[in-house]
């Protein structure tokens, strides 16, 4: 159980970590993450392609760029297979006539170390209380001897609580 919190900590902390920078069109590369904003009448065409009733602003992946438009991957839907969710997108075609905003998604590595050391701090904070409780030891009543030995038992889920502060 407790090798489930380090990844999930590391998502948590990855997610909050990236930002958006304006760019333009002639810019963007394939492959590139970019968030969108695009005019209220081709929203309306894309709003039944997109299965979302507001298509005006969303996130999608560069595909290519091809003169007057780009191509566009968005995703569109979510299912879980197995033990996984996979993402299902819809490939897009949008007039550079029609964009109002483009910008491009980042790591901001400022934020990133900022996030890693606060959640550092967090579990050097956790294991120092965890380390400083007492943990039992000592004699037990009734029996003649040296001290017994030290049981430390850890509950992940009161780690998560105590972290957020509940």
């Amino acid at each position: 159980m407790h090798r489930m919190l380090l990844p999930i900590a590391l998502i948590l902390v990855g997610t909050g970590c990236h930002t958006f920078q304006p760019a333009s069109v002639d810019t963007v590369a394939p492959g590139e993450r970019v968030r969108v904003r695009v005019t209220g009448a081709f929203s309306d065409s894309l709003a039944t392609l997109l299965q979302r009733e507001d298509a005006r602003t969303f996130e999608a992946t560069v595909v290519s760029e091809a003169g007057t438009s780009m191509f566009l991957d968005v995703p569109v839907q979510q299912e879980l297979r197995g033990m996984r969710f996979e993402t299902l997108n819809q490939r897009v075609e949008v007039p550079t006539s029609a964009f109002v905003d483009l910008e491009t998604k980042r790591l901001d590595k400022g934020r990133s170390l900022l996030a890693g050391g606060a959640l550092a701090a967090a579990i050097g904070a956790f294991v120092v209380i965890e380390l400083s409780k007492e943990s039992g030891g000592g004699q037990l009543p009734g029996t003649p001897g040296g001290p017994v030995d030290a049981i430390v038992s850890w509950d992940p889920w009161s780690a998560v609580g105590w972290l957020l502060g509940r």
